[in-house]
């Protein structure tokens, strides 16, 4: 923030944390990770205190293991951590995001009632049944962060799809609270195109690394807004 960019902190969510950890050498395999939900919660508080000392307005968790077939203990654990969280994440708008996959019905309800949670992030390109879980029910107020932009592929974006996906998102969740984002984080593909001078012209026109991603993303925000963007927006019929 002090060289004037609004950032959004992201960590990797208490739940998730645990469903993904292994056993330390000795434990028994069959160990609940989950028991240590209790004692990992004291340090998320504390660096949400951090984070807000530091000016963060929003803050993100990310809960891919929400995509995964959960057993309803594992499903209560994401209620309870983070109704625990809620008094310390006041003030702060907080995205939850999941990727990769579909998320199941019954994850989705799960999430869509946090306590505490502002916003809810999907993977819509790997995720097609979401759309409809979205569709069927998204709760009032709340932003949507629709991940129509591939995150692990290079290539380009088909914009015209994406565009009309955005449109009927809109009229559920309402313009003001519908985000265009990426499917995932951008780690997992190429950096930037124009590090590719050799590449053949027309090939190049087929494909997107991460900085190219980046423009389609706000390329399809400025279209949602009735704006063209010469470079990205002339396929798009309006």
């Amino acid at each position: 923030m002090q060289i004037g960019v609004d950032t959004i902190p992201v960590l990797v969510g208490p739940v998730t944390y645990l469903l993904l950890s292994k056993p330390a050498k000795g434990v028994e395999k069959t160990f609940p990770l989950l028991s240590l939900l209790d004692q990992i919660l004291p340090i998320y508080k504390e660096v949400i205190a951090e984070l807000k000392a530091a000016g963060a307005l929003w803050i993100q968790f990310d809960e891919p293991t929400l995509v995964m077939d959960l057993e309803s203990h594992q499903l209560e654990a994401f209620t309870k951590a983070y109704a625990e969280l809620e008094s310390s994440l006041s003030g702060l708008d907080v995205l939850v995001e999941t990727y990769f996959a579909d998320i199941p019905r019954d994850a989705f309800k799960t999430l869509t009632s946090l306590k505490g949670v502002t916003a809810f992030g999907f993977d819509l390109v790997r995720g097609t049944k979401t759309l409809n879980l979205i569709k069927s029910g998204f709760p009032s107020g709340k932003y949507l962060f629709a991940g129509v932009v591939d995150g692990r592929n290079i290539w380009a974006n088909d914009l015209d799809t994406s565009l009309i996906t955005l449109k009927s998102l809109e009229g559920i969740v309402g313009k003001d609270k519908l985000v265009v984002s990426t499917s995932c984080s951008l780690l997992h593909t190429a950096v930037d195109l124009i590090n590719e001078p050799k590449l053949d012209t027309e090939i190049k026109s087929w494909l997107a690394f991460a900085a190219q991603k980046v423009f389609e993303v706000n390329a399809l925000a400025k279209a949602l807004t009735g704006q063209k963007d010469e470079v990205y927006i002339s396929v798009i019929v309006f």
